[in-house]
Parts: C-alpha cells; structure tokens; sequence
C-alpha cells in the first residue's frame, strides 16, 4: 500500500497552513523527513513513560496536551511525564500528569484515538514552549500539512532520531485513501482522514484520527 496508516508507535503531529493543529496522530516511521529547526514548533510535546519516550503530543492550553489514545491505554498516569520546550528527546521542561482523558468511544480499532492530558501544573510560556490553535473546519484536500516527531527515519532504522524531524505531507481525498488498492472503505470519515503522496511515493504518508464533532 502506498498510503500507511500512522498508527503504530510513535507519534507525530499534523499542523495545517497557518499553524493549524489538524491532528494528534501517530507513525511508527516518518520517512525522508528532515531534522525541523530548533524551537519551529512550540507545541510539540513528547510523553514520557518509566524515563522512555513513548509518544508525542500537542499543547492545545497551559495545562493540556492532545494526543493519541492509544498511548495511554494500559498506563499509569503516574509513571508518565511531559515534556514541552525540548528539541531532542528527553529535553525541555518537564511536567507531571494529573489526568488523563481517553475518547469514551476509543477502541482496538482506533477509531476516535484521541486523548487529553491534564498537566499538573500549567506551563510556563516562552519563545520555546507555545500552544497551536485547534481546526475550524476539516481539512481540505491536497493542502499541504506538517507532521513533526521523533519516529523512525528510515524503514531500516533501530533506533528513533534524537532530535524532532518533520515531513510535509498533501490531504490525500477520502475516496482515493479509501479505495480498494489503499484502505477498502476502512478510513472513517467521521474520525479519520488520509495524508500522504499516492503514485511513486518517496515517504511515508498517513492516516490522521481527529475527534468528532
């Protein structure tokens, strides 16, 4: 398949034209993606578990990151920090959990994965450290987003980058992702939508869960 679901480890953030946060998703891999500036994207958050990086996330408020459901399925709120303000993995400042809150309609399938983590404190702003506005309205087609993150850079890669990487990506139609050769009818509009590069793809695209209205 040429268009990958981001749905596996690690994940990476979708920001639209104007610093629009479009998603919290997630990507095993973010191929041929470059190293971002340091500092290009202040609301990049990284979860932390047991002193591993697990996942990333988006500050949407001083005191709440977006992200991924799935990323917090079978963890203990207290084992888990947040990092925010950092350019390489494990840096910036740190801040404990006070709760977390997982789409009720959330499951193996990871449909409506998306989740809310409530910081146990509210952060301290800067140059570094920002929060991205949420969408007004669905994305449009073949707009160009970003997706930033600490996934794998290589199909051969053992070891995630230290620092944030980012890729440009188009709004792949939902007839196109969901067609036979790609996801069969298995993207869900209300949910779910597809970014990525459909014929001799250099990279990795993906599809992004978003929240239903």
């Amino acid at each position: 398949m040429l268009l990958i679901r981001l749905i596996l480890s690690f994940s990476i953030i979708f920001i639209y034209p104007n610093n629009k946060l479009v998603v919290s998703g997630n990507s095993f891999k973010i191929i041929n993606s470059r190293a971002s500036t340091q500092h290009a994207y202040p609301w990049v958050a990284e979860l932390v578990y047991n002193r591993a990086h697990i996942c990333g996330g988006a500050l949407i408020k001083s005191n709440v990151v977006l992200t991924a459901a799935h990323c917090l399925r079978k963890k203990d709120v207290g084992r888990l920090q947040i990092h925010v303000g950092g350019h390489a993995r494990g840096s910036g400042q740190m801040y404990k959990v006070k709760k977390a809150i997982i789409h009720p309609q959330f499951n193996v399938w990871l449909n409506n994965d998306i989740a809310l983590i409530i910081l146990s404190s509210p952060v301290k702003f800067s140059n570094k450290i920002k929060t991205i506005s949420l969408p007004t309205a669905p994305p449009i087609d073949y707009k160009m987003c970003v997706a930033a993150g600490w996934g794998k850079i290589s199909p051969f890669s053992y070891f995630n980058p230290v620092i944030l990487h980012e890729h440009h990506l188009p709004i792949v139609p939902l007839d196109i992702c969901n067609s036979l050769q790609h996801y069969n009818k298995k993207v869900h509009k209300k949910t779910m939508f597809c970014a990525g590069y459909i014929n001799n793809a250099k990279s990795v695209p993906g599809v992004c869960h978003v929240s239903p209205s």
